[in-house]
């Protein structure tokens, strides 16, 4: 097995400071224009010997580029300033450079400078030659680590949805009817497939017993004996449901392609039509906050509101420049988010009365979003990206994994215990 070699290179952090509140991107910088500066320090002690020199670069559309770079072999302190930086979201590269110039690391990321905020960036520089080994930067202020960790789920197929019920006991479903069981937090995980072979979009239990798993063609799952055997429920619908969720024990709704809902006021005994009957329209992600009032989103940007328990919904600010909406969460009646297409995110204050767009610092597109408490929450995405928030959404950090999977599902039982799963069987646990 090829081995990889870790340094630990970055000393300091890079640090972000802007004085405005304007983040846009489009005119190049005016003399009133705020502006902020990078600075970053290397400790050249422990920097893999070939490399001799460092280059950073930052670009972004309608400004001239930003580059500097530092010696490793002449410069006696290794410390860099890239000055007069306009706020907003910016690409970021770093070269590590040998005594020949050429390049043997490199990495890149889009960082954003914000007024008076520290930007923590975590960015792997991965050799470029044939060489072992990659250089680990640290960017930050303060302690870092990575917390996520790579778990085995014994499956190639795709996994949509997880849901745990203690820090221990979980299950997670996807393509090709995977089902999977967990009794000690992901160590290992048990193959519990065999009741179909559709996929399976999403899974919630009301309780350690009973849980609920929706799929294709209007499947509907159930168990009542804490997963050890599931059975097909009876379903109203013939259409692809894409997600279930539950307020408590007794009402819980979900939603899938043309525009269907479905709800139960009597855990999952029986279950209505709510539809809107919008054909070629999906409908991707339902969150109640309590018995009268929930959200809604998904294709085109579609923000849809209850006041009634489902039983009408109204346009609560679609189309708000998103293709695409797959995930929403609220932690209260007034205070949500929402994420989808192109690293997209929206935050409203006022129960969705209104969205504001939110900076996310990725463009992947974001699967799922999930709050362990009113300030902290993640989302997930392509190609392994999980942010992270600590200030209720309002803005997002990168999170190290070492996964470039697509992650669509996210779920946290507790602050210190959550886990995320996708495409190719991935699994990844969150232990701070």
């Amino acid at each position: 097995m090829k081995k990889c070699l870790i340094f630990l290179l970055f000393s300091y952090s890079f640090i972000f400071l802007g004085c405005s509140k304007d983040s846009t991107t489009s005119p190049p910088l005016s003399n009133s224009q705020s502006t902020g500066k990078v600075f970053f320090k290397i400790d050249k002690e422990n920097a893999p010997q070939n490399v001799k020199s460092i280059t950073a670069s930052l670009t972004r559309q309608g400004f001239d580029a930003i580059i500097d770079s530092l010696s490793l072999i002449s410069d006696s302190t290794a410390e860099l300033t890239m000055s007069d930086i306009p706020i907003g979201v910016w690409h970021l590269k770093i070269d590590a450079k040998d005594i020949n110039n050429v390049v043997v690391y490199s990495g890149e990321t889009e960082v954003t400078i914000m007024e008076n905020v520290v930007v923590q960036v975590n960015l792997t520089l991965v050799p470029t030659s044939t060489g072992m080994g990659s250089i680990y930067i640290l960017v930050n202020w303060g302690k870092s680590s990575q917390t996520w960790s790579n778990q085995v789920g014994n499956t190639q197929n795709n996994l949509q949805s997880v849901y745990f019920i203690s820090t221990q006991t979980g299950w997670a479903c996807g393509d090709n009817g995977t089902l999977l069981e967990t009794t000690d937090g992901g160590t290992t995980w048990n193959i519990n497939s065999g009741y179909t072979s559709k996929r399976l979009n999403s899974i919630w239990f009301t309780s350690p017993e009973k849980g609920f798993i929706v799929g294709e063609n209007g499947l509907i799952m159930k168990t009542l004996n804490g997963g050890k055997y599931w059975f097909i429920d009876s379903s109203v619908t013939n259409k692809t449901l894409y997600a279930i969720r539950f307020l408590d024990a007794k009402i819980g709704s979900a939603v899938g392609e043309d525009g269907t809902i479905i709800k139960t006021t009597d855990g999952g005994a029986t279950w209505s039509k709510q539809g809107l009957n919008i054909p070629n329209f999906l409908l991707l992600s339902v969150y109640y906050i309590n018995q009268e009032m929930g959200w809604i989103v998904g294709q085109s940007g579609i923000i849809l509101k209850t006041t009634n328990g489902g039983i009408s919904w109204f346009d609560s600010g679609s189309n708000s420049g998103f293709s695409w909406l797959q995930s929403v969460f609220f932690w209260n009646k007034e205070n949500g988010i929402a994420v989808g297409g192109g690293g997209s995110i929206i935050k409203t204050v006022n129960g969705g009365a209104s969205w504001s767009k939110v900076t996310s610092g990725t463009r992947e597109h974001l699967e799922d979003v999930s709050f362990v408490s009113e300030s902290k929450g993640f989302a997930v995405g392509d190609h392994g990206t999980i942010l992270k928030t600590t200030n209720a959404g309002l803005s997002w950090n990168k999170e190290v994994t070492n996964s470039g999977k697509w992650l669509n599902s996210v779920f946290f039982y507790d602050a210190n215990s959550g886990w995320a799963v996708g495409t190719d069987g991935a699994i990844l646990k969150y232990k701070p």
